[in-house]
């Protein structure tokens, strides 16, 4: 759910005044975002087991909730899993769709525990948005950039980094989710265009090089992807989640399943249509 300066295209919602101050650059609600908040909730339980307190940074957070739609809610209905829809009702049901930062607090509360949640957003309206929310710290930074650069690891228990396009960008922002990962977990998500063409897989190519030589040898990484589209999959959505490899070892085999049966979920979507004239 991220949000850019790019001029250009704009996702809208069909209310215009709604539409004015949402400066997007993509649907929210999109299968990434169902997959990146599937990930970050499933660590987000994890966290909360021997402690009742869960710090969760999000620099990069666009706004608390977006303008729910009816192929969003489509898609969160047919996610196969119960207890992640569950979380989300409290919102649908005002015709909202939470953000990730909001289904990580969602997730720990429902677990026993309390997030406190640190956030930032360029975007004037969006952060703004965040103050009258109880638990929540707005970075005094400037960029999402400046709020990893200036974290100290002892401050936060999990942090995700979401910028628009970490698929490009992702030198400037790998050597910060491996620092991070070394002492915590840290959740990224990336656009992969490597299936488009040949320059866009040596992109992938040389990004998934660097994780490998970048990562410590007590670093545990998961990485997870789905197709973009049910039927036109020209790309896919990708999440990494990073961090000390006890941890990381212990969400694997959950993680491993929801996004299996996530991905199966798509692809019998995709398996078979039928354009029959009225049963006669």
């Amino acid at each position: 759910m991220r949000g850019g300066a790019k001029k250009g295209w704009r996702w809208r919602v069909a209310d215009r005044e709604k539409s004015k101050d949402l400066n997007l650059l993509y649907e929210p609600g999109n299968w990434g975002d169902v997959i990146k908040g599937l990930w970050a909730a499933t660590t987000a339980r994890a966290l909360v087991s021997g402690r009742k307190e869960i710090r969760y940074l999000d620099p990069f957070a666009g706004g608390p909730t977006y303008p729910l739609l009816d192929a969003s809610a489509r898609r969160i209905e047919t996610v196969p899993v119960e207890w992640f829809r569950t979380l989300q009702e409290p919102y649908l049901k005002k015709g909202l769709l939470p953000s990730t930062a909001l289904l990580v607090s969602e997730a720990v509360k429902a677990a026993g525990g309390e997030a406190r949640l640190k956030v930032f957003d360029t975007d004037p309206v969006r952060l703004e948005a965040w103050r009258s929310l109880p638990n929540t710290e707005i970075l005094p930074v400037l960029s999402g950039e400046a709020a990893l650069e200036s974290l100290r690891p002892e401050d936060v228990d999990f942090v995700l980094i979401d910028p628009y396009d970490l698929f490009v960008k992702w030198q400037v922002f790998l050597p910060a989710i491996l620092k991070i990962a070394a002492r915590l977990p840290v959740l990224a998500y990336a656009y992969n265009r490597a299936p488009r063409g040949p320059g866009q897989q040596r992109m992938y190519g040389d990004f998934r090089k660097a994780i490998e030589k970048g990562t410590g040898p007590a670093t545990g990484i998961l990485i997870g992807r789905i197709p973009a589209d049910a039927t036109i999959a020209r790309a896919y959505h990708e999440v990494l989640l990073a961090g000390p490899e006890k941890l990381v070892r212990g969400v694997r085999q959950e993680l491993a399943d929801l996004t299996r049966t996530l991905a199966r979920t798509l692809a019998e979507m995709g398996a078979f249509e039928e354009l029959l004239p009225p049963a006669t």
